[in-house]
């Protein structure tokens, strides 16, 4: 009866329902944990209505009821309920756009009652390119207990206004925020004004060999913070350079410049696109701050609203080499008025931090937009400041001819007093040379001289890097790199850093379909001021092959060690893995990887996957994950699933799995769910 009403649902025409459109997803899950019986029933529906009021005015109302229920052998149970009703109206004219939402969320579970989160939303934005686009923007979050307000009670306002001016080598933008904040759980309250002037330009003057680029940015942050209780508030700090790599490894990772971490921006995706939707787990999120600070929060900023489900790591380095770990459980919220993760956590001091995401979210695609980074005050119950900052950047590329290229740049950055240390300058200048030899020999030289100066306070830092690359490429199936890098690091007229590192790298097809690739490093980093010395060097290796026309194999082996040569700690790790990919037939896929991990706690995992679409609507897979340590399975997760899409807009899928997570102190679980959603 069941698959009949689906199937009636799926097959009716799209006009039976306009101007209605939803889905109904219903799914029972039957466990049991250690033992215990628990079953469950997840129940979550949506209808929404859309009409058209006037050729360019159109209205939509929308509301979704979920619940979880779980009911345990010995046990009265638990459940979660949401109420989620929303409207929204938008005029789409050729010339501008108006739009106006709101949405009131109930959430109820036994524990905490109700939670209630009202949003509003307001947006004009104007069209056409020929002339500057205007934007008005508000958004408003209220949300709090509905029986204990005082317990929770945070409201979020942001107005935001801005222009922008796109011509053939200029593009022009300011922007204009003011936000307030009054957060009972975290007892601070703040407001403050925003003012971010933009400018970007290019150019090829002469003949066509020569390209000039630049950029101005300019930022005015007008701020206060309060402490109800008294205690220490929290105050932005000036970034000196946003890292960004995304890597499993954090602990020894070293981050790579991605200035649009930190440039102002916090509606605009960072480029290249960061996403923290989904399961793309392990983006380590960094930044320079110049010399060391006492750090209290970072925020994460996102494009749009994103899942509370993601975790956060907070890590600490002195070299961006080798991080510390801080903290595993930093106190978050995700505030959806200003789309952005708050992490707070007990005071750490370091230049280098970076935050590092785990965890599932819940929401598919989700870009990061801006990083920052608040220093803790300790003595300061109350803080007001008043920070501006230029930042000015400029680039000559010039083709001298065939061989020879070359690129000088320049940049100047005042910050006019970001706290109480005072005014901040940095300057910097450099130059890249490209020399191609010949046709398979071409050798890069990099030069860079930068300088901070502080009005009060903190030492001048001075720095001054150089590296050398040597590109080979003998034959068109072997390629290959070495190269030499050597920075340091001055405080006033004092040494302070040096960090030197070489690194090799090979490439070549050995055969068609057989690929390897081998590389390797070293480096030695001494801190004179802290009184350390790291030294560290690893070696790789990667073979691809194709063994088949429908059989694909990868083996890879990575050994990395570094010693701490003062505390004599040295650090071991190997990494072996072997990865199989088989189509078997047209309709049968399967997918084997294993990892073995040695260090101080030796790991492993196994990765498998067999996919068989036995019909086009009808498709079966089976998965075997498994994480062991030291000899001891602590994750075991093993599935078998069935889809069947019985029409366009409706599905059933079955789902048998096993998690035993009794190896690292956890259940044994083992559940069967099954569930159909009827779209229209």
């Amino acid at each position: 009866m069941v698959m009949l009403c689906v199937w009636a649902a799926g097959s009716a025409q799209a006009a039976l329902w306009d101007p209605f459109n939803g889905y109904v997803d219903l799914s029972a899950v039957q466990a049991e944990v250690d033992g215990i019986k628990e079953n469950s029933l997840r129940e979550d529906y949506n209808i929404a209505f859309q009409q058209k009021l006037a050729p360019w005015v159109d209205m939509r109302v929308a509301y979704r009821y979920f619940k979880f229920d779980q009911a345990f052998e010995f046990d009265p149970g638990a459940y979660r309920q949401e109420k989620q009703p929303s409207a929204e109206l938008r005029w789409n004219h050729p010339q501008f756009q108006v739009s106006g939402s709101v949405m009131r969320r109930e959430v109820e579970t036994p524990a905490q009652g109700t939670v209630i989160t009202n949003t509003t939303q307001a947006v004009a934005k104007t069209k056409p390119e020929r002339y500057p686009v205007l934007e008005l923007r508000y958004d408003e979050q209220h949300s709090y207990f509905a029986e204990l307000r005082a317990e929770r009670d945070i409201r979020n306002r942001r107005l935001q206004a801005a222009a922008s001016l796109d011509r053939e080598h200029h593009d022009y933008s300011y922007t204009f925020t003011h936000d307030v904040s009054d957060n009972v759980v975290s007892n601070q309250t703040s407001s403050g004004n925003r003012h971010l002037l933009r400018w970007r330009g290019q150019g090829r003057p002469g003949n066509g060999k020569m390209r000039l680029t630049g950029n101005y940015n300019f930022s005015h942050v007008d701020q206060t913070t309060v402490n109800k209780n008294g205690g220490p508030v929290l105050r932005p700090l000036p970034v000196l350079v946003g890292l960004y790599l995304q890597s499993d490894t954090p602990d020894l990772a070293i981050l790579l410049p991605r200035s649009g971490l930190v440039d102002g921006s916090t509606t605009e995706p960072v480029i290249p696109e960061i996403d923290l939707g989904g399961a793309n787990e392990n983006h380590n999120l960094g930044a320079d701050l110049g010399s060391v600070h006492r750090v209290g929060a970072l925020y994460v900023y996102t494009d749009r609203p994103s899942g509370q489900q993601v975790g956060w790591e907070i890590w600490v380095s002195n070299d961006n080499l080798t991080w510390q770990l801080r903290t595993a459980n930093p106190r978050q919220v995700f505030n959806g008025a200003l789309n952005r993760y708050e992490l707070s956590f007990d005071a750490v001091v370091s230049r280098y931090i970076k935050a590092v995401n785990s965890g599932l979210n819940d929401v598919a695609q989700v870009f990061v937009t801006e990083l920052e980074v608040f220093e803790q005050l300790s003595d300061f119950p109350e803080d007001s400041i008043t920070a501006l900052s230029h930042q000015l950047d400029g680039r000559l590329d010039y083709r001298f001819n065939e061989k020879w290229r070359a690129s000088f740049d320049l940049s100047f950055q005042v910050d006019e007093n970001p706290g109480r240390r005072g005014d901040r300058s940095r300057g910097a200048a450099g130059t890249r040379v490209n020399y191609v030899a010949s046709p398979t020999v071409s050798h890069n030289f990099n030069w860079q001289l930068s300088n901070q100066w502080y009005e009060v306070g903190d030492a001048d830092v001075r720095e001054n890097t150089a590296t050398y690359t040597l590109v080979l490429t003998p034959l068109e199936t072997l390629r290959g790199s070495a190269s030499l890098s050597d920075r340091i690091t001055w405080l006033g007229n004092d040494w302070a850093q040096r960090n030197t590192s070489a690194a090799l790298d090979a490439n070549t097809d050995l055969l068609h379909g057989l690929n390897l690739n081998v590389g390797g490093g070293a480096s030695v980093f001494d801190d004179a001021l802290a009184d350390l010395n790291y030294q560290s060097w690893n070696v790789r290796a990667r073979l691809e092959a194709a063994l088949t026309s429908t059989l694909d194999l990868s083996l890879d082996a990575t050994h990395f060690e570094s010693l701490e040569t003062n505390a004599d700690d040295r650090r071991l790790r190997r990494i072996y893995g072997v990865g199989l990919d088989w189509r078997m037939t047209r309709d049968v896929f399967a997918r084997l990887s294993l990892r073995d991990t040695r260090e101080e706690t030796n790991r492993y995992s196994i990765d498998g996957l067999l996919s068989w679409n036995i019909l086009p609507s009808l498709s079966v897979s089976a998965q075997h994950y498994e994480l062991g340590v030291d000899e001891v399975v602590t994750t075991l997760r093993q599935s078998i699933n069935l889809n069947w899409e019985m029409t366009r807009r409706a599905n059933v899928y079955l789902r048998l799995a096993k998690v035993d997570l009794s190896g690292s102190g956890g259940d044994r679980t083992t559940s069967f769910q099954q569930g159909f959603r009827i779209g229209f």
